[in-house]
């Protein structure tokens, strides 16, 4: 039985890593032709993935240099991921790079936004892990 759940937590893990892979996807697109980022609300990124699962809250935040993404899990069985894409590279010659993490939280509990300063690739905390960049 243990096999079978840990089996069925990473069906629903699958799935917060795929939204938040499409996230930081729909923000780099978004970037590219708006020039800015999506900061308030993940339907203006036209994805048609919801802000919440049965498994999962998604939220979205950031500013001038990126933009953050949060999946928040609805149980404490399940890891929580954050995304982000942040602006890499000199002034005028900007690009955008992203990552996504992965950090145990307690149920309803956000992780920690990765780290974007407009100059380097984003980064993932001291308590997360890194699952793709």
């Amino acid at each position: 039985l243990p096999s079978f759940l840990n089996q069925a937590n990473k069906a629903k893990q699958s799935e917060a890593k795929q939204y938040t892979s499409s996230i930081n996807k729909g923000q780099q697109a978004y970037y590219a032709e708006n020039g800015s980022f999506v900061t308030a609300d993940i339907s203006n990124l036209n994805l048609g993935i919801r802000a919440e699962t049965a498994n999962y809250k998604y939220t979205v935040g950031g500013g001038d240099n990126g933009a953050s993404s949060a999946a928040a899990p609805t149980s404490a069985a399940l890891m929580g991921y954050a995304g982000a894409v942040g602006l890499v590279g000199a002034a005028g010659n900007k690009s955008t790079s992203s990552i996504i993490c992965e950090e145990k939280v307690d149920a309803d509990g956000a992780p920690e936004s990765p780290t974007y300063d407009g100059t380097d690739d984003p980064t993932c905390h001291e308590n997360q892990t890194i699952v793709t960049k």
